[in-house]
């Protein structure tokens, strides 16, 4: 559903005006991928000489030559949000949003929330990762908020920002040694707004008087809309003591170069021509300048692993990672990080022989545990994570063909005054499978 900048705006200022007082005094946390996923935010994103399947393409493509099993998932969501963010998010899915902010006064009565807002969602449709190879088409949206001291002035900002994408890669390995490689292109669309005090006393004056127009604030002078496309490269590498356990070493570039944006569309990101169009003319008619978004920076990141198991045969499974994360670099101001993984994980014969039958007319259906893990993180002087992730498997006639997993997490982040915001993520994944 398209909605007006007008609105978009009005929203958005609307917020500010609510939260100002309230705001946590910190810059906005650590990000290390691209698309961070709920698993990887449980883990304080510290994976860079563990992870596997398609989430290597974000964090280190050397990690797809130990993927041990072919994973094509039909369809993936996640959501992460702060505990604000709950009502707005259960509001939005109960009716069209376009209507919930068709005026002022409907968005006035629904913004309540006295708090930053941190609300992310994302998909991916038919994310295949082989050993060696995976691709991954994904759409992200995200609303973030927080302010910053100036000097004698405090400025809010609030980001609202979509990405549309196609990620790719490639991996090769020699004994426990592997170097990997991914590309990505990507549209990205932002609203970016950092008004100051005065700004908001403004908005507050039109509100009180009923008279909250996009022509009656200088939106202009501290409203900025971006959209380009870009193309970035990942490379890494990893070793593993024993290929067939993940104790390692792992170092990985991402967005070499820094991944620049430009106004040429590339054929893979084309349906994106008619968001260019559409978010020119509206610029255009409230006299707001398009811009370029800020290169995404490139990263240089570290890790080394512990872990005991492996996918074939061990019962119980544990890792412990160590990282650095853009350690050449100033993107990232909290560089050190950690996780922790612990659970158990069933072969199929036994998973299959504890799985729980559901007979349905001719047909006896079956549902049954494939893994159960407990995920956990720190990154020093800034948050720490806690999750669990849990993995099913459904069928019919002692065969299973689907694959269900449920990812759950919440992290806890502090400001200089040790307040805490806490943000939680879910993720649902359905995929294909083979247990028997």
């Amino acid at each position: 559903m398209q909605i007006s900048l007008k609105l978009s705006i009005i929203f958005i200022f609307l917020s500010l005006f609510l939260f100002h007082s309230y705001f946590l005094a910190t810059t906005a946390y650590s990000q290390v991928g691209l698309i961070n996923s709920v698993e990887s935010a449980a883990l304080s994103e510290a994976v860079t000489s563990s992870v596997e399947g398609s989430d290597s393409l974000f964090y280190n493509p050397a990690g797809l030559s130990f993927l041990q099993y072919p994973a094509f998932n039909l369809a993936e969501i996640s959501t992460i949000l702060d505990k604000e963010s709950y009502d707005l998010a259960e509001k939005y899915s109960n009716k069209n949003f376009a209507e919930k902010f068709s005026s002022i006064d409907e968005v006035y009565g629904l913004i309540k929330d006295k708090k930053p807002i941190h609300l992310e969602s994302q998909s991916r449709i038919l994310d295949l990762a082989l050993p060696h190879f995976a691709v991954v088409p994904f759409v992200q949206g995200k609303i973030a908020s927080h302010k910053e001291n100036d000097g004698a002035d405090t400025i809010y900002n609030y980001d609202f920002r979509a990405r549309l994408g196609l990620i790719v890669g490639l991996a090769f390995s020699f004994g426990g040694f592997s170097i990997g490689y991914s590309y990505y292109q990507l549209a990205q669309s932002s609203v970016i707004t950092n008004p100051k005090e005065s700004d908001l006393d403004t908005i507050k004056q039109h509100i009180e008087a009923d008279t909250l127009e996009v022509d009656s604030v200088d939106f202009p002078s501290f409203t900025t809309i971006q959209y380009g496309i870009s193309q970035g490269h990942n490379i890494g590498i990893m070793y593993r003591f024993d290929k067939e356990r993940p104790s390692g070493i792992g170092v990985s570039v991402l967005n070499m170069g820094d991944s620049k944006f430009i106004k040429k569309i590339p054929r893979v990101v084309e349906n994106a021509k008619n968001i260019e169009n559409q978010i020119t003319q509206e610029a255009e008619t409230y006299n707001i300048t398009v811009e370029k978004p800020e290169p995404i920076a490139q990263l240089v990141n570290l890790g080394a692993t512990w872990g005991y198991g492996n996918l074939q045969d061990e019962f119980f499974i544990a890792k412990l990672s160590l990282e650095a994360d853009d350690i050449i670099g100033d993107t990232i101001d909290n560089k050190f990080a950690c996780s922790a993984e612990l659970g158990v994980q069933l072969p199929n014969q036994l998973a299959m022989a504890l799985s729980i039958p559901v007979p349905y007319r001719d047909v006896v259906y079956h549902i049954g545990l494939l893994s159960l893990k407990l995920l956990g993180g720190t990154r020093v002087n800034e948050s720490f994570s806690y999750g669990a992730k849990i993995e099913l498997h459904g069928g019919a006639h002692y065969v299973s063909l689907l694959k269900f997993t449920l990812v759950g997490m919440k992290n806890e982040f502090f400001d200089n005054d040790k307040e805490t915001q806490e943000i939680d993520g879910l993720n649902l994944r359905v995929g294909l499978t083979l247990v028997f």
